[in-house]
């Protein structure tokens, strides 16, 4: 996009088109481009954030957020607490990572900034010691755990 932060981004849903637009101000909005993307009728949606400055937190504020549905109670349908999902400590530096889960988890995988798995087990208990060899470099890691109702994610920082 070559714009500087902080910038609005707007993306749309018609069918399996996704239509997608940026604004300075969150008002002015431009179309950057659209993709046709064969998707169930039901999706969820997140929020990311990244920091531009390599393996340093950052702070975000995300307003004016909506999810239009044609379902009346689609958010009846997820479960928005994630108190019982833990990962520590974070920042991560040596020795093992603790992942402490929900009773009902059935899935834990780890990827790493790009996107690639490099962890997955089938949940067998409600927490995991994770070998600081899992993470062959220092950087962001995104730990996903998907229980009965959800999949959820927690970041985490690898100090290397």
């Amino acid at each position: 996009m070559g714009k500087e932060a902080p910038y609005w981004v707007r993306l749309t849903r018609q069918g399996n088109k996704f239509s997608g637009y940026i604004a300075p101000d969150g008002e002015t909005w431009k179309y950057v481009g659209a993709i046709t993307i064969p998707m169930n009728t039901t999706i969820l949606a997140g929020l990311c954030v990244s920091s531009t400055l390599r393996c340093t937190p950052t702070t975000v504020v995300f307003d004016s957020i909506r999810v239009d549905s044609n379902k009346p109670n689609a958010a009846d349908d997820i479960f928005l607490s994630d108190s019982d999902f833990e990962v520590f400590p974070n920042p991560f530096s040596k020795g093992s990572l603790t992942i402490k889960l929900p009773t009902d988890a059935t899935l834990l995988a780890i990827f790493d900034v790009t996107g690639k798995l490099v962890y997955k087990e089938k949940v067998m208990k409600n927490e995991y010691l994770v070998d600081e060899s899992v993470f062959p470099i220092g950087w962001f890691y995104l730990i996903n755990v998907v229980t009965n109702k959800q999949s959820m994610n927690k970041n985490v920082i690898v100090n290397k």
